[in-house]
């Protein structure tokens, strides 16, 4: 009787999905500053069985394979959830990269996805020529932010309601 060979199989393309819409992701995905990043990364087949890999900018971030599933067919779907609290302008443009490889005789399959981040104004400043202001004159006072991305969305409020008709907004 003959020893049976094992072959190996390299693992599919990763799918990368959100946790949060099961939706899958595009290159490009946005998060508001402050916010948790849940991805899932999924990689069907591959023999022996694939280690699946999370990279941040080429440095590893997280190898735990969280689940192993067999289809019917006895295909193996190997799954890796990343969980990458309250983001911010660190991560801004950054890559996440979801790897899956079970030899060193064939490339890893990979996909990766750049992250876009909301941020929030670092400075905001309301500003007025005048040293001092009167009851029933007429000013101008500006109100100044930056650091957000994309461009902060300035209003102005007296009390409980906004004022829409004297208030002007100018890009910089």
């Amino acid at each position: 009787m003959q020893p049976r060979i094992s072959r190996s199989v390299p693992p599919e393309q990763p799918v990368i999905y959100n946790k949060q819409t099961v939706r899958r992701t595009s290159k490009v995905e946005s998060y508001r500053e402050g916010s948790d990043v849940n991805l899932v990364c999924e990689v069907s087949g591959g023999r022996p069985k694939p280690n699946v890999t999370w990279y941040l900018d080429n440095k590893m971030i997280d190898y735990t394979v969280e689940s192993v599933n067999t289809d019917l067919n006895g295909q193996i779907t190997t799954i890796n959830e990343l969980l990458l609290p309250n983001v911010g302008r660190r991560e801004q443009n950054s890559t996440l990269l979801c790897q899956a490889s079970n030899t060193n005789l064939t490339p890893p399959t990979s996909k990766s996805i750049m992250l876009d981040i909301n941020l929030k104004p670092i400075f905001v400043n309301i500003t007025n020529k005048n040293k001092t202001i009167s009851a029933d004159k007429r000013y101008s006072i500006e109100c100044v932010a930056s650091g957000s991305r994309p461009e902060a969305v300035i209003t102005w409020w007296k009390g409980s309601k906004q004022i829409k008709k004297l208030a002007k907004n100018v890009s910089v």
